[in-house]
């Protein structure tokens, strides 16, 4: 197949055949493809200007944020995107729930980070666990969060400051 794309993010899904991506084809906007690896075949996932890459261990999702930057759930069989009741823009998914029926989330600049898991049928949420950096001085924010699929273990980057300098000049 012949086709080029500005990759930004990729993602091997499951079954190994498929890769998810985000890019763009030239003069077009954002959004995500799967590729088959058997057939070097693409095909668009999300409309252009949303995007999607976190898959769902049994194959059939990919999570990521609508044109509004709600967080939703696009069928890689096809169809609308579906929305995660009560996950405005204000959440970022960070990973599936081992089962596929649920999404670990959080909220970039929330200090100490809640990690919430919501099941994206009902949007029911409980919280999981707050991260905080073992030294929290200065810390102002925390993001973004990777776990694993039994939200056992995390990563997460944090970005703090210790000190300000200001400097003030021509005083009388």
């Amino acid at each position: 197949s012949d086709w080029s794309s500005d990759v930004c993010s990729s993602d091997l899904l499951p079954d190994g055949n498929r890769l998810a991506v985000i890019g763009n084809e030239p003069g077009k906007l954002v959004r995500t493809y799967i590729i088959n690896l058997d057939d070097n075949t693409l095909r668009p996932v999300t409309p252009e200007g949303t995007s999607a890459i976190i898959a769902s261990p049994d194959g059939k999702y990919l999570a990521g944020a609508n044109a509004k930057n709600d967080v939703v759930v696009f069928p890689l069989s096809g169809g609308p995107a579906r929305p995660v009741p009560g996950m405005d823009a204000s959440y970022v998914p960070a990973q599936w729930s081992a089962d596929s029926r649920a999404l670990y989330v959080y909220r970039p600049g929330e200090v100490p980070l809640q990690i919430f898991r919501v099941d994206i049928a009902t949007g029911k949420k409980d919280l999981l666990r707050e991260l905080v950096p073992a030294d929290r001085a200065g810390v102002v924010s925390i993001a973004p969060v990777v776990t694993t699929l039994d939200a056992s273990e995390f990563a997460y980057s944090y970005y703090q400051t210790l000190s300000v300098l200001y400097v003030v000049s021509a005083l009388k």
